[in-house]
């Protein structure tokens, strides 16, 4: 695990570009693509706004990423809450990101379970997988709520306890209050990277709560539960 704490977001998404360019271009050497897994609210958009311009708009090679959704709000791709949304009006969008390159979730479908099935065996087919058979993901990059939740794992929620990869939530923690397909924790916790961006005194307290008590905080809230198969990043904006 590592911390790394920033005065402002400029500078986080600046030591961001750094890793995800030596990652990619690491990477790159051996494999054809690199996966990223986006987190959804607010806090991605302004990360999308940064690497759709000069430098990382030239440097990072762009073609050669897969990019895929931790969850998504029970929405059409066209409304303005949906988290595929923002990423392509914001990121996609801005650097001509080839449509065969983004893997979004189908939330809008009226069957939630069928959608669950399909992004699970979208995963299953596009991303390498480890000797559990399980996919992998190159970077998963995740958010976190003032509760404690991640994706759309909420604390206390049946879903913390799923077993397969993508599954429906209902939770009155959500918001918005709206149903959600979210990946779950086997699949989040078999990335090979896993980085948090985290802004805000309250959420920065939680996150070193964690620190000081990492058995209890797993007890209790869905993003202590979340590890790495290499390394788990907390960038704290504060």
């Amino acid at each position: 695990m590592k911390v790394q704490r920033f005065n402002n977001f400029t500078e986080c998404y600046s030591a961001l570009g750094v890793i995800l360019k030596d990652l990619i271009d690491e990477h790159l050497k051996l494999h054809n693509f690199f996966s990223i897994c986006l987190s959804g609210g607010n806090t991605p958009i302004g990360m999308y706004n940064f690497f759709q311009k000069e430098p990382y708009k030239s440097i990072i090679p762009w073609d050669s990423i897969k990019f895929y959704f931790g969850d998504e709000r029970c929405y059409p791709p066209t409304h303005e809450d949906s988290n595929y949304f923002a990423a392509n009006k914001y990121l996609f969008s801005k650097l001509a990101i080839k449509k065969s390159n983004i893997y979004r979730i189908e939330a809008e479908k009226n069957d939630r379970s069928e959608a669950a099935i399909r992004y699970s065996s979208l995963m299953q087919d596009t991303l390498p997988k480890t000797q559990d058979n399980l996919p992998a993901f190159n970077l998963m990059l995740l958010g976190m709520g003032p509760d404690g939740h991640t994706a759309s794992l909420f604390p206390g929620h049946t879903a913390l306890n799923e077993t397969k990869l993508v599954t429906d939530v209902e939770s009155d923690m959500a918001k918005p209050r709206v149903p959600r397909l979210t990946l779950t924790l086997p699949i989040i916790n078999n990335s090979d990277i896993v980085i948090f961006l985290i802004s805000g005194k309250e959420k920065i307290q939680l996150i070193e709560s964690f620190m000081k008590n990492p058995i209890e905080a797993r007890k209790k809230y869905p993003a202590a539960m979340i590890k790495a198969q290499k390394n788990l990043y907390y960038f704290l904006v504060e």
